[in-house]
């Protein structure tokens, strides 16, 4: 009886040590938001290394720069955890879609939705 109460505590331990080894970095190694430097361009740091960002196919228009500035810097306070999927890199800046953690759509479309920026390419339309 003592045996399979044993067993079972090891087999516990094993299950909990695979969580912890797995869940860890999703959790702590997510890059999150440094600056927000205009309505389009981001600063993004990853544990040692930082990235400049430009919202990929966000077009903002000069009478919604203040307000999609404000936007931005009001959904992206400091620290705030996103995911980042790259579509290129132009004129120095990274070009990527940014999700905060928790969403199901990125900036460029929740700025296109709100009628702050419109899209410039088809392919992100759909999250």
């Amino acid at each position: 009886m003592w045996f399979l109460t044993l067993r079972k505590r090891i087999y516990l331990y094993i299950v909990l040590i695979v969580l912890i080894v797995f869940t860890y970095p999703l959790i702590t190694f997510s890059a999150e938001v440094l600056q927000v430097r205009s309505s389009s361009l981001l600063t993004i740091g990853d544990n040692n290394r930082t990235y400049n960002l430009r919202l990929a196919c966000v077009k903002v228009e000069n009478v919604n720069e203040k307000k999609a500035f404000d936007w931005l810097k009001l959904k992206l306070p400091r620290h705030t955890r996103v995911n980042i999927r790259p579509n290129g890199y132009t004129e120095g800046y990274i070009e990527a879609r940014v999700f905060v953690l928790g969403e199901k759509n990125d900036l460029g479309n929740m700025m296109n939705s709100i009628g702050l920026a419109k899209l410039e390419c088809q392919s992100l339309d759909m999250p």
